[in-house]
């Protein structure tokens, strides 16, 4: 939560637009405070918030769905719960929690569950599209409303070892964490695991001067990285 107080706070007075590339939740013990704040920010800047796959399976479990509960016990659901009861939960009384659909659509503000389902898939810049994870490239040619929601926030290494333009334009991604920001002439990753430990940075990139700044107020440019490494593969 500090780290997003801190990068919004070096990028707001000059960012005309935020978009957020997703996974607001599931990432500690902050994800109510997390919602909170970003739609409160939303009222003084504009932001587009991309649906990351934590929102994507919270979404699937509030409409119903049960395909995703072990999912949600594994990563980061039962700290979730914990942010929104404003208490410790049991992994029993997590499992108990989750069998009670009713309970649960109680429990989530209607902000929040508004917010869940109107996060973006996808989102086009003049040169650029973003997205939660990456996208598929056997379907690079086909638009981008014909791709497949789920694959878009849980793809991984099909699109990451792909080589392709999607129209032209050069993809924005997160989801998989490196230790630096990972650039190749195709895609731009900006996950550097900042949820992982304290010394990981929260990055930002300005994508009309390839610039990143991180939550510590320190710049960069794109060409100053090469041969970023993967940090993390948790979903």
């Amino acid at each position: 939560m500090d780290k997003l107080r801190k990068i919004i706070n070096n990028i707001e007075q000059t960012a005309s637009e935020i978009v957020f590339i997703g996974d607001y939740v599931n990432k500690g013990k902050n994800s109510k405070r997390v919602v909170d704040y970003l739609l409160e920010l939303k009222k003084n800047i504009k932001c587009v918030f991309l649906m990351g796959n934590h929102e994507y399976v919270w979404n699937s479990f509030l409409l119903g769905g049960t395909k995703y509960n072990e999912f949600l016990i594994k990563f980061g659901g039962i700290e979730c719960l914990e942010s929104y009861l404003g208490r410790n939960v049991s992994l029993n009384e997590a499992l108990s929690i989750l069998g009670k659909q009713e309970f649960v659509n109680n429990l989530f503000p209607d902000m929040h569950k508004e917010f869940f389902r109107t996060a973006l898939p996808y989102y086009e810049l003049d040169k650029f599209v973003c997205v939660h994870a990456g996208l598929n490239p056997e379907y690079k040619n086909e638009s981008l409303s014909k791709h497949n929601a789920e694959e878009i926030v849980f793809i991984r290494e099909k699109f990451i070892h792909s080589e392709f333009l999607f129209m032209g334009k050069r993809i924005i991604f997160g989801h998989t964490a490196f230790n630096r920001p990972y650039i190749d002439s195709y895609k731009i990753g900006i996950d550097t695991g900042a949820v992982y430990g304290k010394k990981n940075k929260l990055i930002a990139l300005n994508v009309d001067g390839m610039t990143f700044i991180d939550h510590e107020g320190t710049t960069s440019t794109a060409e100053e990285y090469n041969d970023a490494e993967i940090l993390f593969c948790n979903k």
